[in-house]
């Protein structure tokens, strides 16, 4: 968490889901202007694996307060065409006897097959609770 210029390899996705009509029957929903909202037939992603086993691995002292350092070993390699969805960590994490989050800093180390997260704030905690972790692919690959 503390090196700054490393580049992580792999590759990405962003997308803000927009159904399409799809199915031939099914579910089928629009909005007041008439642009259609879902259809179940319109797959957006196929979830492919889920975890929120995590394991405390240390910590690392920075300047604006400590990292706290955790590996998800459940998860193992991921295939060409899956990805991790970084979604649940957007928010933060919880942070203990406060109404506050810490920051959170997620990757998938493709070195060691595994996921880690850093959860940076100025408390001296080290159960991060158990966020999901999930993983997709797209349709057609």
């Amino acid at each position: 968490s503390g090196n700054v210029t490393w580049r992580p390899t792999g590759k990405w996705f962003a997308a803000v889901f927009a159904s399409r009509s799809a199915a031939s029957w099914g579910l089928r929903m629009w909005d007041e202007a008439g642009v259609i909202i879902y259809d179940s037939g319109s797959t957006p992603i196929i979830f492919t694996k889920a975890t929120n086993s995590w394991s405390y691995q240390g910590m690392v002292q920075l300047a604006l307060g400590n990292a706290y350092y955790y590996l998800c070993a459940a998860v193992g390699a991921l295939a060409s065409d899956e990805y991790f969805m970084i979604n649940p960590f957007s928010r933060g994490l919880m942070a203990p006897n406060q109404i506050l989050t810490n920051w959170c800093g997620a990757r998938f180390n493709y070195s060691i097959n595994r996921l880690q997260i850093y959860s940076v704030g100025t408390t001296g905690w080290s159960d991060l609770g158990q966020p999901g972790a999930v993983f997709a692919r797209l349709p057609g690959t």
